[in-house]
């Protein structure tokens, strides 16, 4: 009976000690920002927009933002970006300015965004939010059933990439 029991033993520490890992370690996040810094990104500003150093001309008003939403519980933030720029663009460069709804700032950011976009398309994005411990959500959404603040952002357009060959040439 002893001998029986210590089998069972051992049996039961062999299946225990071989259980198979389910969680998946080996996945990472891919985010908008990933493989930003082998790209190089052309900052131009509102007021950089007429500069004769600038290869391609920069069309003021030509990227638009829209549809922000951002609940308090979510990790990421996401927004509607269209391209009127008369051509391809394929990654989008913006500044993002938090603020609470009195106008205090809450947190401002760079954010390069990689989109594939023709002239005329619009495609929603999303980005890692600001917001790590879930504790704000964007004002013109639900308010929230748990205690949250509501922010407002700004988003101004800092410059666009436009690609050099499409992907069919590569």
């Amino acid at each position: 009976m002893r001998t029986l029991a210590a089998i069972m033993l051992i049996a039961t520490t062999l299946i225990l000690s071989a259980r198979v890992n389910t969680t998946r370690s080996a996945l990472r996040n891919v985010n908008a920002n990933a493989n930003v810094s082998d790209v190089s990104v052309m900052e131009i500003d509102d007021e950089a927009a007429d500069s004769a150093e600038t290869s391609v001309k920069f069309k003021k008003g030509a990227i638009t933002i829209s549809g922000f939403a951002k609940r308090a519980s979510d990790t990421s933030e996401s927004c509607l970006i269209t391209n009127r720029t008369g051509g391809r663009i394929s990654r989008v460069r913006m500044q993002m300015r938090y603020t609470d709804t009195s106008g205090n700032m809450i947190h401002q950011r760079d954010v390069n965004v990689a989109c594939e976009l023709g002239n005329g398309e619009t495609k929603q994005v999303s980005v890692s939010s600001f917001d790590k411990q879930r504790l704000y959500y964007y004002y013109a959404g639900d308010k929230p059933r748990k205690k949250a603040t509501p922010f407002v952002v700004k988003v101004r357009i800092l410059g666009y990439d436009v690609p050099v060959m499409s992907e069919s040439e590569n």
